[in-house]
């Protein structure tokens, strides 16, 4: 599998976990702060490092994409991928001073709640945008595999 099917698929999963997290800490609230939300914070944010990360990587694969964008205009591209950032940077900006803040129930918490209601949205027609594109990675052989199968009998 190609490295950027592998960050991709990374990031759909660090995504979903995301995702899963935000909403349990939305439902869990802040009246009920105890050792259980905590951890799920604590997860919340560990995850969300990690989609940080990847998230830098699938930009710099993707980066002639970006570029060719720029030079040569929106034209056919994928609406949900121009859309993407919009939502991304307030939502990881919004997310950074709600840690940094402690704030979590109001103000840019609540913020922070909308883009990620917003960010799932857009996550989901992405991902669906590119479902093709994601399966057909499964399916392809690795050169491994290929060469497995070159020397069998």
């Amino acid at each position: 599998m190609k490295k950027n099917f592998v960050i991709d698929w990374i990031l759909v999963f660090v995504a979903v976990l995301s995702i899963i997290s935000g909403f349990a800490l939305h439902l869990l609230g802040e009246e009920g702060v105890n050792d259980f939300w905590h951890y799920v914070a604590l997860f919340h944010i560990l995850t969300n490092l990690v989609f940080l990360i990847a998230v830098i990587l699938h930009v710099k694969a993707h980066w002639r994409w970006y570029k060719g964008l720029l030079k040569n205009g929106i034209h056919k591209k994928i609406k949900s991928s121009l859309i993407l950032p919009v939502v991304f940077f307030p939502l990881a900006i919004s997310g950074i001073v709600v840690f940094a803040l402690e704030e979590s129930g109001r103000g840019f918490g609540l913020w922070h709640y909308g883009f990620g209601i917003a960010m799932t949205i857009l996550f989901v027609w992405h991902l669906l945008s590119h479902l093709s594109i994601l399966r057909k990675s499964l399916e392809a052989k690795s050169v491994h595999q290929d060469s497995i199968d070159k020397y069998s009998i």
